[in-house]
């Protein structure tokens, strides 16, 4: 048996036709919050006042019978990983096109990166060729899901499932959703990064990665923003988000999975959109101002929603502290009445938990 070492760059790895096939006996994807955040500290070790001019990634073990394509041994984590974040910002560039304009610039810089570190268009069969194949538990979601960036599946996923996914929006969400960043600050940098990776001045995933710093919101801005953020859910998108961020934030605190399109749960205000007695604390600006704030709203069970309605706090607090979801028993639990400065207290306490969950380290 021979053995090789040699020292390679990301998309020297990626490119030239190689392609690589985690085998079945690997493990599932595993990585998480803890990991993403080493990876990414690594990288943004990088910049700064005297940057090292590349960072060592790690080993990888490959085996080969034709030097084309690759069994990846070690290493696997890593590499799909980085596949992730290269497809967050494919995904990016793609919303930034006109749509129905095939010929827009930004459609061709997507499908600059896909080429270089996703996959290809077979020459000769016509069907794509992804560059990476996983083992056999999750490659279906990553090939059928995440390298044609359809809509995401929220049932029914196997626990690496979940974790594809979660890496995968993790980035976009932090960016876009809640520090509320203009899209033309991104455009402009993903513009910069295709017309270097094009050029060939930018080498690798590490220096690509390292590119896309200053879109990330550090952790202080990304807890100060959600802090204060608000968002109506009288809006359906709006009422997703808060969905989503509400459901993270409960499988955080509980360390289980929760169905996103179960009908069993719903967002609760806990000072309702159309109070009634019992919430004369809140003047009219006060309703107006902090009703669709995070602090706000919290995950309830179906049941105990319709129950509730715009009862007053003193009704509601024992059936928030009777509830199965820890957030929302938290509330009845720490607070013995509800007011501006406790939805206040309630949303900071949630921004530590947000920037936990959304972290890629910075």
């Amino acid at each position: 048996m021979n053995f090789n070492a040699a020292n390679s760059t990301f998309r020297q790895l990626m490119s030239n036709g190689l392609s690589y096939r985690v085998p079945s006996f690997q493990r599932d994807y595993s990585w998480g919050a803890d990991e993403w955040d080493d990876l990414w500290q690594d990288l943004d070790a990088l910049v700064g006042e005297d940057p090292e001019p590349a960072h060592y990634m790690g080993y990888l073990v490959l085996r080969s019978e034709d030097d084309k394509t690759f069994e990846v041994i070690d290493g696997q984590q890593r590499m799909t990983t980085l596949s992730l974040l290269m497809l967050a910002a494919i995904a990016r560039l793609t919303d930034l096109a006109a749509p129905g304009d095939p010929r827009d610039p930004q459609l061709r810089r997507a499908e600059q990166l896909r080429g270089n570190y996703i996959g290809y268009l077979d020459p000769v069969s016509l069907v794509p060729r992804s560059k990476l194949v996983l083992n056999r538990h999750d490659d279906g979601f990553y090939q059928n899901y995440l390298v044609p960036l359809e809509r995401l599946p929220q049932r029914g996923l196997k626990a690496s499932e979940h974790l594809l996914r979660r890496a995968f929006t993790w980035f976009r969400f932090r960016y876009n959703v809640i520090c509320g960043r203009k899209s033309n600050e991104q455009e402009t940098l993903y513009n910069e990064l295709a017309c270097d990776l094009s050029a060939g001045r930018v080498g690798g995933a590490a220096d690509a990665i390292r590119a896309l710093r200053p879109v990330y919101p550090a952790d202080g801005e990304f807890r100060t923003a959600f802090a204060t953020k608000a968002l109506r859910t009288t809006i359906s998108r709006n009422r997703r988000v808060v969905r989503l961020i509400l459901f993270r934030i409960e499988e955080h605190l509980s360390g289980r999975d929760l169905d996103f399109a179960s009908t069993r749960y719903t967002v609760g205000h806990v000072l309702p959109e159309h109070p009634g007695a019992g919430w004369e604390q809140f003047d009219d600006r006060q309703r107006e101002e902090f009703t669709y704030r995070l602090g706000n709203v919290t995950l309830l069970e179906a049941a105990a929603n319709r129950d509730l309605g715009n009862a007053g706090f003193d009704e509601k607090r024992p059936r928030f502290r009777e509830s199965g979801l820890q957030a929302t028993a938290k509330v009845g639990e720490d607070y013995d009445t509800w007011n501006v400065e406790t939805i206040h207290a309630r949303q900071t306490w949630m921004a530590r938990q947000a920037t936990s969950i959304w972290r890629i380290g910075c």
